[in-house]
C-alpha cells in the first residue's frame, strides 16, 4: 500500500483540482535552493540538487475561512532542477501541494506544505530501474511579507522520490535542503 501512495495521492490531486475549477492562480512563486542525500544506498556518492521552480498558487477561500488560516492554497509547481551530484544532469516535472500557513504577525506567516507529482530525471541510479518517478515533497516554510502584493519566502523541504514499485530496484532516494523563493500576489 505504501508504494502505491503516490499515485494514489497525485490521482487525489487532480480530482480536487477539477473540482475546485481552477480558473486564473492568485500568485506566483519562483525559488531556488540546494538539496542533498548525504550517501546513496549503493554508490556511496551524494546525490545533489539545485531545485529551480515556478509555483502557481490558487486560494481556497472558503475552506480557509472555516479553518481560521491566513492562507490555504493549492499549488501547480513545475520543476526543472539541475543534479549537480552524482554527476551532470536535470530533474523535471510537475508536483501538486497544499500549503497552509497561520500568521503570527501582519508580516510574518508560517506555513507548511505537502504534496506529490510526477517527475523524469536524466540522472541513473542503482536505486531507481526506471527514470520516471514520483516526486512527494514536505516543506515547513515561513513567509516575509514585504507589502499587498510581494513576499520573501524561506523553506526548509524534504524530498522523497520513487517509481512507486513500477519496476525494481525501487529503493528511493531521499532528500533535505533549503529553498529561497518570492511570491507576487495578482
Amino acid at each position: 500500500m505504501l508504494k502505491r501512495f503516490p499515485l494514489i495521492l497525485f490521482s487525489s490531486f487532480l480530482f480536487f483540482g477539477q473540482c475546485f475549477a481552477l480558473p486564473s492562480p492568485s500568485s506566483i512563486t519562483v525559488a531556488s535552493g540546494f538539496m542533498e542525500e548525504d550517501n546513496l544506498k549503493n554508490r556511496g556518492d551524494s546525490y545533489q540538487i539545485t531545485p529551480l521552480f515556478i509555483a502557481l498558487g490558487y486560494e481556497i477561500r472558503p475552506q480557509a475561512e472555516q479553518l481560521e488560516a491566513g492562507i490555504l492554497e493549492f499549488q501547480i509547481e513545475f520543476f526543472a532542477n539541475p543534479v549537480i551530484a552524482p554527476d551532470n544532469n536535470v530533474e523535471f516535472g510537475v508536483s501538486f501541494m497544499f500549503m497552509m500557513g497561520f500568521p503570527v504577525t501582519e508580516r510574518f506567516i508560517p506555513y507548511f506544505k505537502i504534496g506529490t507529482g510526477p517527475g523524469y530525471t536524466t540522472q541513473h541510479t542503482k536505486e531507481q530501474a526506471t527514470q520516471w518517478n514520483f516526486f512527494s515533497t514536505g516543506a515547513l516554510g515561513l513567509r516575509w511579507v514585504l507589502d499587498d502584493k510581494k513576499s520573501i519566502n524561506l523553506e526548509f523541504r524534504v524530498r522523497h522520490f520513487s517509481n512507486a514499485g513500477i519496476q525494481k530496484p525501487n529503493d528511493g532516494i531521499d532528500t533535505e535542503g533549503y529553498v529561497l523563493g518570492f511570491t507576487y500576489k495578482y
